[in-house]
């Protein structure tokens, strides 16, 4: 019935499945059951004050426990349900064609059995929350909610106790699981899909729905092929990110048409995207090509992809885009003659003097671009999210309370709903109503403000600071690897992070944060000296797995300059402008061969590196700046290596129109 005999599926730890595992089979499974219409429940268990055995005796002694509890379990289940370890000391158990009575049965087994006896010498107390499928939810998340929020109530009555979902609970669904409002948006979005040519772009403040408005409106239609990427203030440094996502998510989601088109391609396109797209394990070395090949190479892709079907391409986050992504971006605007609809979302707080700023002025000057705002929901709109929320009726004050205090912003209402129900003040009796207490309830005034009290509540948390330093997007494992942490424990502080909202989970081990602002926040309550020991750790991983993982060069050189490592910064910063330079991103070349100029001590090196430095304001057009440039290296040049010194200024004056002084410095590199 489910995938087995695999080790990637398997808890290094304990031998029971992973999380891993669980994400891979419980959809299928799900499926399955709708099917055949049967149904199913799992056991929600969390080993009672386990953190005061790791406290006392020791980790190694905890990680006993572990194992030992789930040798328990397997002795007294049967052997088609299935053990999984999610988190640190929370396990699910996976009970087929077993209904809620008989799951009943199951978890008071288990508390009967397990007072009667030690574990690893250990007396130890269990609480456990139930949910059947269908009866307490249709789908996964909806099922674990109810699981996970039936276990709390099991805890709250006293630990040792089973929590069963009561037939009336109400809970707040959060984010609403429906699209509410933006009606009149939605429309200008589809609207699109029946013109060409232009550019759509989204604006708006933080929270305000963007994202959600485009995925909502494109992502579930059968007769678009959708592709996203995103820009993040993380990887700024590395070049083409958005586009590298968008092919990513291409080639994940639709592979077989993808290859298709790559049959199209010649063999020297295909060695030109491999500079972009290592995963196409084309040989590009020794390929003399420009930066407007490749931009051409994904026009191609893309006009091939549209002659079958209308293609949207979206760009999230456009406010954080480095320039060679602009460039691409605007290249395919000016050029791509297919059927595609380009769109873009970005705050409009976060553009001013950035490279943005220069793109939306060149794009307005040409109009080729419709851009619209989103503003806050009215009260009308407040109410219907509220509404898909709660999913039971409101008071009226409740109603008027949450759209006075969030202004209609979306993100606001989900924050004051979340934090009124955990507090009590906001409980449902036949309608959902406040308590008098909320009147007095401080609110915060802006997104900054609700996301550092949410920050607040895990004080000091090394696995949400580890991933915070490794960027927007994080790896379990990479952390388990960097700082040899358990994997449970990994998984037991990310889950934190997704219930208080600052995280959601992107696949097998694959985690982000839903806002780069609270990653950012995380990062300014990390002391400088421990921000450098993370970054330190988080690249002696990567160097193990930099085979593996797509632009090593420029991520190593990244963690390198940030943990303040020189050595590190001098081995991989020009490795990194090189691999900048072979794929036209210049001004992401410039910052890596600063780095490396910055700390290379070699004066023979260094004067070489500058050279190199030079050619990109050559090659950017910026003939003035690499005349003074080089001029300003004449003292050190020309002492390690006046050729290639006077060569460089020869090259300079000849693009500038000077001949004669080019021909001067010729003679003088001859010399």
């Amino acid at each position: 019935m489910f995938i087995d005999g695999q080790e990637v599926y398997l808890d290094e730890l304990t031998g029971a499945k992973n999380r891993r595992y669980l994400n891979t089979f419980i959809k299928e499974e799900i499926k399955k059951y709708k099917r055949y219409n049967q149904f199913f429940s799992i056991l929600l268990l969390d080993i009672d004050d386990f953190k005061v055995i790791n406290d006392i005796h020791g980790h190694l002694e905890g990680d006993k426990v572990l194992k030992g509890f789930v040798d328990f379990l397997q002795r007294i289940l049967r052997e088609s349900d299935e053990i999984i370890r999610y988190g640190g000391d929370e396990f699910i158990v996976f009970l087929p064609n077993t209904d809620r009575d008989h799951a009943i049965l199951v978890a008071q087994k288990i508390l009967d059995k397990i007072k009667s006896i030690k574990i690893e010498g250990y007396k130890i107390g269990v609480s456990i929350g139930i949910a059947e499928f269908p009866r307490d939810g249709k789908d996964w998340d909806e099922l674990f909610r109810k699981a996970d929020h039936s276990l709390y109530m099991a805890k709250r009555k006293g630990k040792g106790q089973v929590g069963v979902p009561e037939e009336e609970e109400v809970l707040p669904v959060i984010p609403a699981k429906r699209f509410v409002d933006r009606t009149e948006d939605k429309k200008w979005l589809l609207e699109a899909l029946k013109r060409e040519g232009k550019f759509y772009l989204i604006r708006g403040s933080a929270g305000i729905g963007k994202t959600r408005l485009v995925k909502e409106t494109y992502e579930n239609l059968d007769n678009i092929v959708f592709l996203r990427g995103a820009a993040h203030s993380a990887l700024s440094s590395i070049p083409f990110v958005p586009f590298r996502e968008i092919l990513t998510y291409f080639y994940n989601t639709r592979r077989i048409f993808f290859k298709e088109i790559l049959v199209s391609l010649t063999d020297s396109e295909k060695k030109v995207l491999s500079r972009l797209f290592p995963q196409l394990n084309e040989e590009g070395e020794g390929i003399e090509f420009d930066r407007y090949k490749l931009f051409d190479t994904l026009r191609k892709i893309f006009d091939i992809a549209s002659s079958r079907k209308k293609l949207v391409i979206f760009i999230d986050d456009l406010q954080w885009a480095d320039r060679s992504t602009l460039e691409l971006f605007y290249y395919l605007l000016r050029n791509s003659r297919g059927n595609i609809v380009f769109c873009a979302a970005y705050r409009e707080e976060e553009i001013h003097y950035t490279d943005l700023d220069e793109f939306l002025t060149l794009v307005s000057r040409e109009r080729i671009f419709e851009e619209r705002t989103l503003s806050s929901m009215d009260y009308r709109g407040t109410k219907e999210l509220v509404d898909a929320i709660l999913t039971m009726p409101a008071d009226k004050k409740v109603y008027e309370f949450l759209y006075n205090k969030s202004g209609g912003n979306p993100f606001f209402v989900e924050e004051l709903i979340k934090e009124l129900y955990n507090k009590g003040l906001l409980y449902f009796k036949n309608t959902w109503q406040l308590k008098k207490e909320a009147e007095r309830f401080q609110i915060p005034r802006t997104i900054e403000d609700v996301i550092k009290r949410r920050i607040g509540e895990l004080k000091e948390d090394p696995v949400l600071e580890i991933a915070a330093c490794m960027g927007h997007e994080f790896n379990a494992r990479l952390i388990q690897d960097a700082f040899n942490i358990d994997i449970g424990e990994v998984y037991d502080r990310i889950d934190k992070g997704i219930k208080l909202g600052i995280i959601s989970e992107e696949g097998d081990d694959i985690f982000s944060f839903k806002e780069d602002i609270m990653r950012e926040l995380l990062i300014k309550r990390i002391p400088e000296s421990k921000r450098k020991y993370y970054h330190s750790r988080i690249l002696k991983s990567l160097e193990r797995m930099a085979p593996r993982v797509e632009g090593s060069a420029e991520l190593l050189a990244y963690h390198a300059y940030m943990a303040g490592d020189k050595n590190k910064i001098r081995e991989y910063a020009l490795q990194a402008a090189h691999n900048s330079k072979r794929i036209f991103a210049y001004r992401e070349a410039l910052k890596f061969y600063e780095w490396y100029i910055q700390y290379e001590d070699d004066g023979k090196k260094k004067c070489r590196a500058s050279l190199e430095m030079a050619d990109i304001f050559v090659l950017i057009g910026e003939l003035k700046k690499a005349l003074e440039y080089v001029k300003g290296l004449r003292e050190e040049c020309s002492k390690y290596l006046p050729g290639d010194y006077y060569y460089a200024l020869a090259e300079i004056y000849e693009e500038i129109g000077e001949y004669e002084k080019a021909l001067d410095m010729v003679n003088k590199a001859l010399e």
